[in-house]
């Protein structure tokens, strides 16, 4: 069965009190860690900022390694549904049943993590991100919140979810940078890495399911006209995701600048 709408909210609820959770206890952590071995911050100067900003990090690959996990199992299950499973929920049919309830869970955790890292990039901005990175937020926390208000799109969730794994590289990156090891082999490994999966799962896998729903489109007004979702929220959902695409493909370029065209040179270390 579905999930009910007192799950979802209990879901959310747990979710942002797990998040916060784990950001003080890796705050904990790291502190005590870097106090017993300061060794392991190679470069000293940047152990406070691992001390208030790593936290952070950890707490996304934590997401990351979650959602990401369950978004392929999500696009595994749904890759082959008819449109309208793939589109609108309930009615659903029983084999497709787990699958959809896996989406709507995994859609609280991931509208609870967006607001938890929101709530933390204002207040440490411009630390943890600029203005595209709170848009970013902003815009996906909406969509997370109208999909799951009328049990919309759960397949465009599915490969939305996935990009999370290039995110991870991204942390691990963060990591070697501000622990002094932005000069390694494994430190380049993890800028291809970064690059190669935000591609996959940003650029090629999101712009061709932009292009599905695209096709899609007479399912989509359907929806509008029998009252399913109003078309204020269908058409903002719509235009978010498309604005997405658009803001991945200017990431990407910044994203390719900085990982190859480092290739035969030891990458700068971060300020």
């Amino acid at each position: 069965m579905v999930a009910t709408k007192e799950e979802l909210i209990t879901v959310f609820v747990v979710s942002i009190v797990g998040f916060s959770g784990a950001l003080e206890a890796c705050t904990w952590i790291l502190r005590s860690v870097l106090e017993y071995y300061p060794g392991l911050a190679l470069d000293k100067k940047h152990i406070p900022t691992l001390i208030t900003q790593g936290p952070s990090y950890i707490t996304s690959m934590v997401h990351c390694i979650l959602n990401s996990y369950r978004g392929i199992q999500q696009l595994y299950g749904l890759y082959h549904a008819p449109t309208h499973v793939k589109l609108f929920f309930p009615p659903t049919p029983q084999e497709f049943e787990p699958y959809i309830r896996n989406v709507e869970l995994s859609n609280a955790i991931f509208a609870a993590y967006l607001l938890f890292d929101l709530i933390h990039i204002v207040r440490l901005y411009p630390k943890l991100g600029g203005a595209d990175m709170v848009a970013h937020h902003l815009v996906f926390l909406i969509c997370a919140i109208i999909n799951g208000s009328y049990g919309i799109l759960a397949y465009p969730f599915s490969w939305l979810i996935i990009g999370e794994i290039s995110t991870l590289f991204l942390d691990i990156r963060w990591f070697l940078i501000k622990t002094g090891r932005g000069d390694t082999n494994f430190f380049q490994w993890m800028q291809y890495l970064f690059a190669t999966s935000f591609f996959c799962t940003r650029v090629v896998i999101y712009s061709a399911g932009v292009l599905e729903l695209f096709g899609q489109r007479s399912v989509l007004r359907d929806l509008v006209a029998n009252g399913h979702v109003p078309g204020f929220f269908m058409g903002t959902t719509l235009l978010f995701i498309g604005a997405g695409c658009l803001l991945n493909l200017f990431w990407f370029q910044k994203i390719a600048a900085m990982a190859f065209s480092t290739n035969n040179k030891k990458p700068k270390k971060e300020a």
